[in-house]
């Protein structure tokens, strides 16, 4: 039988075949995930958690799917496990499968076949320490399977065999360190199959009259911690067995209600932290539980607040580790979704299905996780299968459109970016034949504003793509772009149009692609054009042309970079190499690209050019048009090429940011590049680090005070925050 799952108004039970009331409650996005603090508190014992973060702050995840379309014979994901040869088992409610990254082998119960599973479904798995396959099945017992023939030996309840398993109804096998066999079952407690003792179990059953006896007879997950205890997770608190004595302590039992699935006093599993801390982490009908082994003291944290001492939101089945950070953790339930919980702020993000968004999270009932020997975290859900995601990709944040929501970032292609010195940030976005639209994200009055041309009104910024932006000495708000610059009073909203009269000497002036204030003079901003350099002052908004070519017919070159160097020498990327204007006011062309001489840039279209701090004297020079990255010596002149060859996902680099450890983040036509000049090394990143998209465009990336980088990333805009 396959669960129907109903979207309004109930949810179904992973383990029974009742229905548990719910409210599925929507994400909450926010777009002030560079500036807003979340409100942190110390959760006590049932506090009501401070309220978790949003989806839209949160580190972002891209979830994959495996599912029927994949190959799966059934699309439930009751439970997950890794073998030592690296396959990924998965028990379904429509057989047993083996994923070897490719490809699913599915094992399912076949009618009179005696040596195939007893039961197709299945609930869950352990590996024997021969490579057997231990299986749990809904009806059928326990399996013993061999994974390579697949022929299983069955386990089944006799009423007449006092020794038999006690339940058909078996869940979760474990296999102790010592050889010892331990299955749960759904409605006759724990059973224990000694090493040495096949086919001979031991039961251990509730009796309320007996203390020593487990807390309920509804028992989940089982784990094994570092002095061979083991845990057994129930419908009413947890269990410590000591293998040795058969001694059972009782944690979080309380024998005045009478609990189901679903009711606060479940545990169902557990994470035992590595060193032996003293602690055990416990997934629960009421959120996380942190508890200490052996006081049995706890504190409690929840996703939401509780509404009558419940939500389904804090319901949660399986607890992880991160694979890489040991105050996170990874936790997923059936009204949870998948939640990361941040020991050091006792905060949660949550992860959803957002429809709008393919890459989320495909079903919010998620029965189980597995984190694999790669970092992978594999979701076992009830109708879409697996959702595969990296845990890893946990610096990188998208802030991006939703539709009907005017707080959010405008539709389009992000073009420009830039955070003031305010902290408030800017985004230009084009939307094709509806203009382009400036979106304003208030840093201190955490409001969102939107400027958009108005052809009937000439206070609004011009019709062009809005890419660059800079702030002169007397705090006024400078936006370039296709068309033309603009003055914008952050005040009032209204805006000072500048633009070069349609004459042939103002080819290309107005096509703005860097802008910035002069340093030894911040009155006055060097403007970069397709008709290439101005100087413009600020106070009486007047332009300057300067000569670059010595053709005073021709236009440009194009200016697409500059960066201004602490000796008052301006260099320029253009369409036809680097250029250099010194403080003299002399313009020289320092590199251009050279077939025939190895020593020259590789390419002559700069769209970034960066100057390290620990490095002075040395350009890193972002190039399109297959040229890589290359490192400029402004001493010897002499170009080194860096490209795919070395680790570059693509040679296409539109942007290059500096990062406070002195390291390069660029962005390209194949993701995310970091590079450390120092040691050579490269760390790539692409969908699976939680990219969006991979193809980057140029001028929308810059640095802020804080440190975080923003990067245009198609439709939205990546933010990494490094110091997290």
């Amino acid at each position: 039988m396959v669960f129907e799952k109903h979207f309004q108004s109930r949810i179904v039970h992973p383990f029974t075949t009742r229905y548990i009331p719910m409210k599925f409650y929507a994400s909450v996005f926010l777009i002030f995930c560079f500036t807003l603090g979340i409100k942190k508190g110390v959760a006590q014992v049932e506090q009501a958690a401070p309220k978790a973060k949003l989806s839209s702050e949160a580190p972002t995840l891209r979830f994959e799917e495996l599912s029927i379309k994949d190959g799966m014979a059934q699309a439930s994901g009751n439970t997950i496990m890794q073998d030592k040869q690296g396959y990924i088992w998965i028990a379904t409610q429509g057989g047993l499968h083996r994923y070897d990254g490719y490809e699913f082998k599915v094992f399912t119960s076949v009618p009179f076949d005696t040596t195939s599973l007893s039961d197709s479904w299945a609930w869950a798995m352990a590996e024997a320490d021969n490579g057997d396959i231990w299986v749990t099945t809904e009806g059928g017992g326990l399996n013993r399977m061999d994974p390579v023939t697949g022929k299983a030996v069955h386990y089944r309840h006799d009423p007449n065999d006092s020794t038999s398993i006690s339940s058909d109804r078996s869940f979760h096998p474990l296999e102790a360190s010592n050889g010892d066999l331990w299955v749960s079952t759904f409605n006759r407690g724990l059973n224990r199959m000694r090493a040495d003792e096949d086919g001979r179990f031991i039961h251990y059953r509730h009796n309320p009259k007996d203390p020593n006896s487990i807390t309920c007879d509804q028992i989940y997950w089982l784990s094994e911690d570092s002095d061979g205890q083991i845990w057994a997770g129930s419908d009413n608190g947890i269990n410590r067995i000591d293998p040795e004595t058969e001694k059972i302590t009782r944690y979080l039992y309380d024998p005045s209600v009478n609990p189901f699935y679903g009711h606060s006093q479940n545990v169902l599993s557990q994470y035992l932290p590595l060193g032996n801390q003293g602690i055990i982490w416990l997934a629960t009908g009421n959120g996380l539980v942190r508890m200490n082994k052996q006081t049995g003291d706890h504190q409690r944290f929840l996703i939401e607040p509780n509404n009558n001492g419940i939500n389904p939101l804090n319901f949660i089945h399986e607890v992880k580790a991160d694979p890489a950070d040991p105050n996170i953790l990874w936790v997923g339930g059936p009204g949870t979704g998948v939640a990361r919980f941040d020991m050091r702020t006792e905060q949660f993000t949550t992860y959803r299905n957002d429809p709008r968004d393919q890459y989320s999270l495909k079903d919010n009932i998620v029965t189980s996780l597995h984190l694999d020997r790669s970092g992978m975290m594999w979701a076992g859900t009830t109708s879409s299968g697996i959702n595969a995601f990296n845990p890893g990709a946990v610096n990188f944040r998208n802030i991006k459109n939703i539709p009907d929501d005017p707080s959010s970032l405008a539709p389009g292609i992000v073009w420009g970016v830039y955070e003031d010195s305010q902290g408030s940030l800017w985004v230009g976005t084009d939307v094709g034949s509806a203009g382009d639209i400036l979106t304003h994200f208030d840093a201190t009055t955490r409001k969102v504003k939107r400027y958009q041309h108005n052809p009937k009104d000439q206070s609004t910024l011009l019709s062009g793509s809005i890419r660059v932006f800079a702030e002169d000495e007397d705090g006024q708000f400078w936006v370039a772009g296709g068309v033309g610059l603009n003055l914008l009073d952050r005040k009032t909203g209204k805006v000072t149009r500048f633009r070069h009269e349609q004459k042939r000497e103002n080819r290309g002036r107005n096509a703005i692609f860097a802008i910035a204030p002069i340093i030894a003079d911040r009155s006055n901003l060097w403007i970069g054009s397709v008709g290439g350099l101005d100087r413009f002052d600020t106070r009486s908004k007047k332009y300057t042309h300067i000569q670059i070519s010595s053709d005073s017919s021709e236009v440009g070159p194009g200016i697409f970079s500059m960066m201004q160097d602490p000796s008052g020498n301006l260099w320029l990327g253009t369409n036809k190499g680097l250029m250099l204007l010194n403080s003299s006011g002399n313009v020289t062309i320092v590199s251009a690209y050279n077939p025939r001489d190895t020593t020259k840039i590789s390419d002559n279209s700069i769209y970034s050019i960066v100057e390290r701090k620990a490095e002075p004297g040395i350009l890193w020079l972002g190039l399109t048009n297959g040229g890589g990255l290359n490192r400029f010596d402004t001493k010897s002149g002499i170009a080194t090429h860096i490209t795919i060859k070395d680790g570059l996902p693509s040679n296409t680099i539109y942007g290059i940011l500096e990062d406070d450890k002195g390291t390069l983040w660029m962005s390209t036509n194949n993701g995310i590049a970091n590079y450390d000049p120092d040691t050579k090394q490269f760390r790539n990143y692409g969908l699976d680090d939680g990219l969006m998209a991979l193809e980057f465009d140029q001028n929308a990336f810059t640095k802020g005070a804080s440190g975080v980088l923003y990067l245009e990333m198609d439709l939205a805009l990546l933010l990494l925050n490094l110091n997290i």
